[in-house]
C-alpha cells in the first residue's frame, strides 16, 4: 500500500484501515491488518486497536500527535479526560515505544473479569449522508462511544453489529432510504450528547463531579445528608429512573448498572470511578433539557459546583462544613463511656450521636482521649491488681492472666507499660541448677 489518504474528521481508525483495504482492492484481510497495524488480526480491534503505535500516520516521537489520533479518531476520546497525568504518560509511553500491551485497561478503566464492550454501531441516514457528501461511509467515532447508542443528528437510534467483525467493514449505505429508522429515547439522546460532551473536555475533576451529584440528589429529595445515605432508598430511586430502563434495554455492558448497587461505591466510599458509571448516574439525575445537563457536567467536571441560587462553592469538595455540638450534647459526651450511654442520657439515634463526632472534630478528638484515659487507668488497675494478688508473679503470667489489659497497655501506651514491668522479673529471680 503507498496511497494513504487521511482520516476523515471524526472518523474511527477501523474505518480509515477499512477504507484503505478496499480502495487497494486487496482480497487478504490479514495482509491489509499487517501492512497498517503490523498484525494479521488487528481488524477484530475495531474499537481500540493494541499496535496503534505501528500505523504509518502516526508520528511515534510526537505526542501531541499520538494525543490527537486517541482523542480525534479512537474512543479513547470519552476516557481520557478522567486519566491522570501518569496514567496519560504510561499510556503514550506504551503507544509510542509499545512497551505494554496492556495500555488499553489502563485507558479504558477496564478489567479482565468485567471488560467494557464497544460493539460497531451506525447510523443509517448518516451513512447515506457520508455516500453522497465524502462518497463512501465510514464509521463515526461519535457512534463507538460506550454510552452511544442514538444518533444526535437525525434523532433516531443506532444500528448495532451483532457479532465482532473478522475483516474489514464499512457501514452498509443503501442508495435509498426507504424507512426512517425508530425514533430514539430522550434518555438515549442525552446519553449521546453528554458523551460528546465528554469527549470535549480537557480535564475531569471527580471530586466536582460527587460534589455536583450528591448536591443535586439532595435537591431531588432523594437524600437528606450529603456524608450519610440509606443505600437502600438510592436504590429504589434509581430503580425508577428512565436511566435503570435504558440500561436494561442494552445488553452490551450495561445491563448490570441497572439495579443502582454502584451508586455508594462511587459517592460514597468512593472505591469505583469509571466514565461509564458517571455518564449513567449524571442520565437518572433530573435535568430539564440535555443543554442544562451538558453544562452541569461541564462545570462540575470544571470544579465548578453551582449552589442553590445560583452561588459557586468556595468550599473544598471533600470537607464538611464544621458545626460546633450544642453545650448539654458536649457534657453529655464528657461524662459517658460508650456511644450507649450517650443515646441513654440524650434520647437520641445512634446516627444522631455519629453526626455529632462527625460536624464537631472537637469534640470527636476530646471525647477520644477521655476514653483513652479511662481505659488506661482501667488497664493499669487490672495489672497492678494482679500483681498485689500474687507477689512472686512474672511476666509470662502476667500477659496469660491479664491478656486483654496487657494488650491493649502495649499498643498504645507502651513506655507507661514498660515502666510498670521494671519491679516484676521476666522469670525466676534464682534459677535452678542441674542437681537440685
Amino acid at each position: 500500500m503507498q496511497l494513504l489518504s487521511a482520516p476523515l474528521p471524526g472518523e474511527t481508525i477501523y474505518s480509515w484501515c477499512a477504507t484503505q483495504h478496499a480502495s487497494n482492492s486487496n482480497i487478504s484481510a490479514a495482509r491489509s491488518a499487517a501492512h497498517l497495524l503490523g498484525g494479521s488480526h488487528a481488524m477484530r480491534q475495531h474499537d481500540l486497536p493494541a499496535s496503534l503505535g505501528r500505523l504509518p500516520i502516526l508520528d511515534r516521537g510526537d505526542e501531541s500527535s499520538i494525543i490527537n489520533l486517541l482523542r480525534k479518531h479512537t474512543i479513547g476520546a470519552f476516557y481520557w479526560p478522567f486519566l491522570g497525568v501518569p496514567q496519560r504518560h504510561k499510556v503514550i509511553a506504551a503507544i509510542s515505544d509499545e512497551s505494554d500491551i496492556h495500555w488499553r485497561r489502563t485507558l479504558c478503566a477496564s478489567s479482565r473479569s468485567r471488560p467494557t464492550d464497544h460493539p460497531l454501531r451506525w447510523c443509517a441516514q448518516c451513512a447515506f449522508d457520508d455516500a453522497h457528501t465524502e462518497g463512501r461511509a465510514y464509521w463515526h467515532v461519535a457512534h463507538q462511544l460506550p454510552t452511544c447508542y442514538a444518533c444526535v443528528t437525525h434523532q433516531t437510534r443506532l444500528h448495532i453489529a451483532r457479532s465482532t467483525p473478522k475483516s474489514w467493514q464499512l457501514p452498509p449505505q443503501n442508495g435509498t432510504i426507504d424507512q426512517r429508522p425508530p425514533d430514539a429515547t430522550a434518555t438515549a439522546l442525552l446519553a449521546a450528547s453528554l458523551s460528546q460532551s465528554i469527549c470535549d473536555l480537557d480535564n475531569i475533576d471527580v471530586s466536582g463531579l460527587r460534589h455536583a451529584a450528591l448536591m443535586q440528589l439532595r435537591d431531588m429529595g432523594v437524600i437528606v445528608s450529603l456524608h450519610s445515605v440509606q443505600h437502600d432508598r438510592v436504590f429504589r430511586w434509581f430503580a425508577q429512573t428512565s436511566a435503570s430502563a435504558w440500561c436494561q434495554e442494552h445488553a452490551h455492558g450495561l445491563n448490570h448498572l441497572a439495579d443502582g448497587h454502584w451508586i455508594p461505591a462511587l459517592l460514597w466510599r468512593r472505591r469505583m470511578s469509571h466514565p461509564v458509571l458517571w455518564a449513567v448516574l449524571w442520565l437518572a439525575l433530573e435535568w430539564s433539557s440535555p443543554i442544562d445537563a451538558c453544562v452541569a457536567f461541564r462545570d462540575a467536571a470544571n470544579g465548578q459546583v453551582q449552589l442553590p441560587g445560583g452561588q459557586l462553592s468556595l468550599l473544598a469538595f471533600d470537607e464538611q462544613v464544621m458545626v460546633n455540638a450544642p453545650p448539654n450534647v458536649r457534657g453529655a459526651f464528657m461524662v459517658s463511656q460508650s456511644y450507649g450511654e450517650v443515646m441513654a442520657r440524650l434520647q437520641v439515634s445512634r446516627g444522631d450521636v455519629v453526626r455529632w463526632l462527625e460536624s464537631d472534630p472537637s469534640l470527636r478528638q476530646e471525647w477520644r482521649q477521655l476514653l483513652r484515659e479511662g481505659k488506661q487507668l482501667e488497664c493499669e488497675s487490672i495489672l497492678r491488681a494482679a500483681v498485689l494478688s500474687d507477689i512472686h508473679i512474672t511476666r509470662a503470667v502476667l500477659q496469660h492472666k491479664c491478656d486483654a489489659a496487657y494488650r491493649w497497655m502495649r499498643e498504645h501506651a507502651p513506655h507507661k507499660l514498660y515502666a510498670m514491668l521494671q519491679s516484676i522479673p521476666a522469670r525466676l529471680a534464682v534459677q535452678p541448677t542441674l542437681f537440685d
